[in-house]
């Protein structure tokens, strides 16, 4: 006991000693720190991170903690310090005079990648259900200064589908599309059990126009649109029933959009039309619609100035021509509109006509091909790629003349492509003796059709049935003076076909060729802006929705053209989709007395007043309650030529 107080009594000694020797010394001089190229004069004996903190650099660290000893074991600390040739744990390094410290550069970036991918590489990935979720410092700091792509990449198979290959449950639907539906037989699966591997071979392009079907086909995460990653999910869209105009199959699609932006197309199953299958083309272009659209206008302006160069100019020259995307609405208001005007000069881009049926996708029936041969998923016979085929067919040389001749259902299907080469005019006339004869055999119905195109635009059958005429010859042989292109971009018609004082108008919704040629521009509504028909290549007339509004000034087309036919002035009588719909509950003597229809037609009138008073606003600016046009007294006038409604007739039926 003794020797233990003695021992007691020195330590207590020793600490006065030291405390009374620590009062009396001179305080430390500082030394001089550089961080990050800036001189900081700093007390020896405190760590580079410490170091770092005075100055506000924040240096990343998951082991270090102001009340706890140092243990340097995380390394997210790192930094770089001139002459070292390694990064050093800024928690475990004293600063030393003259030091030159760097917590920034690309070094430091690439080893606290590193450090954080060693760290994240055996962690769960629970942060969805993980209490620490939201105040985790992994979290916080992996997205701060970890790595934004991994090593390992899955498979490549093009720039429309995105593989995530862990997710794959081998069902190898994706294998039977391919292989059955798309022609495709590169996708296909490798090794057996727990082995088995999707994908195509030696990393090659999913080659067909049909690729993205098996991101719907896929029943799990492993095929995905590539465009469409991490754009939303699901439930956070709505989704508008429409119909494709990319080709003239006329493809039913639904439309999934969110707060007024269109974000990706999905099939809608018919099987009469395009069973539940799309083309690339229609489910990955709608990223087009966002760019080098039209979107100013001077409507009032530009309203009367293309209404008077209409109404001056002589009926036989003007014209209009109609590209292939266009609605049939739009198609009729515009041949109303120069049918007023006594004009009749009204065409197509595509040159080939066709008023036929086309019914007959898959059926039990012997074919045979003429032109370049293809791979296709059924077998056919192919007969040769040149007119002489044809020749060979209508003399019975051909082996297969004999069962086509007596055949009793016997079809043509043509491409539309075919007539618009230079002996277009010869072929078709071989086409029709061909049918002619199959006709006349006795076997074959005597009305039935056998000739059918297969068209390459959505809106040319629709405009076709509605009166214009196919192509555009007629008018480069006349000095056209006034030409109306209504979504005409193909450039078939230019300005060394027409008069050198020709004035022309395009209306359309992108600036494209017919935009760049155009005196007057009217921006339009593209078809997911706009509720429309359109008849596909077989004759069927399909219904289309809006999904989202035209952007900037852009309108309706019908509404344009009716509303240039009101300053010129001459009375379309066109009835916009609601008065049809509000009609449609009242239409016999029992649904006159309904009043389940009575209710529905008032809610339908309730949206139409709605929607008039949002145009009515519209045509208003912000300054006085002025009208764009001027005074107050021709907002009437102003309102039905900027928002093309009948203000006055609508009021009175309100």
């Amino acid at each position: 006991m003794h020797r233990i107080g003695s021992v007691v009594h020195l330590v207590s000694r020793g600490k006065a000693v030291f405390r009374r020797a620590r009062s009396t010394a001179t305080p430390p001089e500082k030394i001089e720190v550089f961080i990050d190229d800036r001189k900081i004069l700093v007390d020896p004996g405190l760590t580079i991170l410490q170091a770092c903190a005075l100055v506000g650099v924040d240096i990343p660290r998951f082991c270090y903690h102001d009340r706890l000893s140092i243990a340097g074991n995380c390394r997210m600390c790192l930094v770089e310090v001139e002459k070292s040739m390694k990064p050093v744990a800024s928690c475990a390094m004293p600063v030393m005079n003259g030091m030159k410290v760097k917590t920034n550069s690309d070094f430091v970036k690439k080893a606290r990648e590193g450090i954080m991918e060693f760290l994240l590489f055996n962690h769960p990935l629970d942060c969805p259900i993980c209490d620490q979720g939201g105040e985790c410092d992994l979290q916080d700091q992996s997205v701060a200064f970890g790595c934004d792509r991994g090593r390992l990449h899955y498979k490549n198979i093009g720039p429309l589908v995105k593989t995530v290959m862990t997710r794959c449950i081998h069902c190898t639907r994706c294998v039977r599309f391919a292989n059955e539906v798309a022609a495709f037989p590169d996708l296909g699966s490798t090794g057996r059990g727990v082995d088995l591997e999707i994908g195509t071979y030696v990393e090659k392009f999913f080659a067909s126009e049909l690729s993205g079907n098996i991101i719907d086909l896929c029943p799990v995460g492993a095929l995905t649109s590539r465009p469409y990653s991490f754009t939303a999910r699901p439930w956070e869209t709505r989704k508008t029933e429409s119909v494709d105009i990319m080709d003239a199959i006329g493809s039913n699609i639904v439309l999934s959009h969110r707060t007024g932006e269109l974000l990706r197309v999905v099939p809608k199953m018919n099987d009469d039309v395009n069973e539940e299958w799309i083309s690339d083309k229609t489910r990955f272009a709608i990223d087009g619609l966002k760019i080098q659209r039209l979107l100013q206008a001077s409507w009032e302006e530009a309203l009367f100035i293309t209404a008077k160069k209409l109404r001056d100019t002589p009926a036989d020259l003007r014209a209009a021509v109609v590209g292939g995307l266009c609605d049939v609405e739009s198609m009729v208001a515009l041949k109303d509109l120069f049918n007023r005007f006594n004009s009749e000069n009204l065409c197509t881009e595509e040159d080939f006509p066709a008023t036929s049926d086309l019914s007959y996708l898959y059926t039990d029936i012997e074919l045979a091909v003429i032109g370049g041969q293809s791979d296709l998923t059924y077998d056919y016979e192919y007969l040769g790629n040149n007119a002489k085929t044809l020749d060979d067919l209508l003399l019975g040389k051909s082996p297969f003349a004999k069962k086509f001749l007596s055949a009793k259902y016997p079809m043509i299907i043509l491409g539309s492509a075919v007539m618009q080469g230079g002996n277009g005019a010869g072929l078709l006339a071989k086409v029709q003796q061909l049918a002619e004869k199959a006709r006349s055999n006795g076997q074959c119905d005597k009305l039935r059709s056998v000739v059918n195109v297969l068209h390459q635009w959505a809106g040319q059958v629709g405009a076709l049935d509605v009166g214009y005429q196919a192509g555009t010859a007629a008018i480069r042989k006349k000095p056209i003076k006034f030409l109306y292109l209504l979504g005409a971009d193909e450039g078939k018609v230019t300005r060394q076909n027409l008069d050198p004082s020709a004035f022309i108008v395009y209306q359309g919704h992108h600036g494209d060729n017919g935009a760049e040629m155009a005196d007057v521009v009217l921006p339009g509504a593209a078809y997911t802006e706009k509720e429309g028909t359109y008849v596909n290549t077989e004759g069927r007339a399909q219904r289309s929705l809006p999904a989202v509004s035209p952007p900037g000034d852009a309108r309706v087309d019908w509404k344009i053209v009716r509303a240039i036919s009101e300053a010129g002035p001459v009375d379309l009588n066109v009835t916009p989709a609601q008065h049809v719909l509000a009609d449609f509950y009242i239409t016999n003597v029992i649904s006159r007395h309904s009043p389940t229809m009575a209710q529905a037609k008032k809610a339908a009138l309730r949206d139409m007043v709605t929607l008039k008073f949002l145009d009515f606003f519209f045509a208003f600016s912000k300054k006085k309650g002025k009208s764009v046009c001027g005074e107050p007294e021709a907002s009437y006038a102003c309102v039905t030529q900027l928002d093309f409604f009948f203000v006055q007739s609508d009021i009175v039926e309100c």
